[in-house]
């Protein structure tokens, strides 16, 4: 029955059995991993614990050191020299890239392979400083990428004091922006060879195609092709409300001008039947008051004929007197 040499300590050698047990032999130049065929001596308790802890050690470091090594978040400061902060979930700085030449100079000399993130951002922008950040108009852009969100705003906390200390602290001049990007967007500004904060300034703020000039942009050329952006957004914006408030001024006042015809049409309509409504009561009025002097007024009675009354004579006229 051959076994699997899982362990060699020395002139001993540990061996696993088919049927999971161990065994404990004299090592012949065994390697980890080789099939061999010896007489079985079965392990006692002692010596079994003894390889549990030895292989429970083993994860453990093993899995230390791969959570170490494993890039949990990234931080990028752009000027015009780009940099990329590797940190692992331990606040530790596992590499530094530097993006372009610019980036490579400010890198020289900085001691950051598993320094504190905090300490690196620090030494980062005082050495930016000096070349870089003594204009009032510099704009230096500090991007925060995670894999997690479980603390990434107590991150985003620490890093806008550690800026806020170093800048003020050392009577910095320039703009500092900080924003949050997806992790995402890390390998696409890989692959475009430029920092996360640069690649989301370019594709998402400034809406453009990733480009050679915009490339070897620096930031303070882009922050103020953006800020131009957005008073060109906010100008249309306002010019397209004051449209919008004089057109419906209009609408309002042609729809009071209707709404003032219209009620004047009715009071005038109104004032008409009012008028008419006037006029027949006055000539109701004016027809009782006629039948009402006509009852009043005595019926004139014509005399009876007599047949026996003479009738005068009509005087002749003097003309025709004899």
């Amino acid at each position: 029955m051959k076994k699997v040499v899982l362990e060699t300590k020395g002139k001993e050698a540990i061996l696993l059995q088919e049927d999971g047990t161990f065994i404990k032999v004299k090592n012949k130049n065994y390697k980890i991993g080789d099939k061999v065929e010896v007489k079985s001596s079965v392990f006692n308790k002692k010596t079994i614990l003894s390889l549990a802890a030895s292989i429970l050690f083993f994860l453990i470091v093993g899995g230390g050191v791969f959570a170490y090594n494993y890039p949990y978040y990234y931080v990028s400061l752009d000027v015009n020299p780009g940099i990329l902060l590797t940190s692992n979930i331990f606040n530790r700085v596992i590499e530094a890239t530097a993006i372009n030449e610019e980036g490579e100079k400010i890198l020289e000399d900085l001691k950051i392979k598993n320094r504190a993130i905090e300490e690196v951002i620090e030494k980062t922008i005082l050495k930016l400083s000096r070349e870089y950040l003594q204009e009032g108009n510099a704009d230096l852009l500090i991007s925060y990428v995670s894999r997690g969100n479980d603390i990434k705003d107590k991150r985003i906390d620490r890093i806008n004091e550690i800026v806020e200390k170093t800048t003020e602290g050392n009577g910095i001049k320039g703009n500092v922006t900080i924003e949050v990007t997806g992790y995402e967007m890390v390998q696409k500004a890989k692959e475009a060879g430029i920092t996360p904060g640069k690649y989301n300034l370019i594709t998402n703020l400034l809406n453009e195609e990733i480009t050679e000039e915009n490339k070897n942009s620096s930031v303070s050329d882009l922050m103020k092709r953006f800020t131009e952006e957005i008073r060109n957004r906010q100008e249309e914006r306002r010019e397209n409300t004051n449209r919008e408030d004089n057109g419906n001024r209009e609408e309002n006042l042609n729809k009071n001008t209707n709404d003032n015809g219209r009620e004047n049409s009715n009071r005038n309509d109104n004032q008409n039947r009012q008028e008419n409504e006037n006029r027949k009561n006055q000539n109701l009025n004016t027809n009782t008051e006629e039948e009402n002097r006509d009852e009043n007024t005595p019926e004139k009675k014509t005399p009876p004929f007599n047949r026996n009354e003479r009738i005068p004579e009509l005087p002749t006229p003097v003309g025709n007197r004899r």
